[in-house]
């Protein structure tokens, strides 16, 4: 059975639109902290898409879980007035699966 490690609506229509139709849906309850020597924005999503994605799947190890998180530099991380690089400001998702 598929998993999808998020409660985000898109998230859910992507899943039941391009993968299958036929999915739970169990929200990780993980905190967002991530080791301090991740400076990386990138990095730092990664790494919280694979501990929410390493939650679910502890108890559904049976199963395949996609979990992800999104990197917006802006929102998460508090740039204010200056503009960030490009490559920091932009969205994008990373995800994890399970093997």
């Amino acid at each position: 059975m598929f998993v999808l490690g998020s409660q985000s609506p898109r998230r859910k229509q992507l899943m039941a639109e391009d993968i299958t139709s036929d999915f739970q849906i169990i929200v990780s309850h993980s905190d967002e902290h991530y080791p301090r020597d991740l400076t990386s924005p990138i990095d730092i999503v990664k790494f919280i898409a694979h501990q929410k994605g390493e939650n679910i799947h502890k108890e559904h190890y049976d199963d395949i879980v996609i979990s992800a998180d999104i990197h917006d530099a802006k929102a998460k991380w508090g740039y204010r007035g200056t503009q960030p690089p490009t490559e920091v400001c932009a969205d994008r998702i990373e995800c994890w699966v399970s093997a």
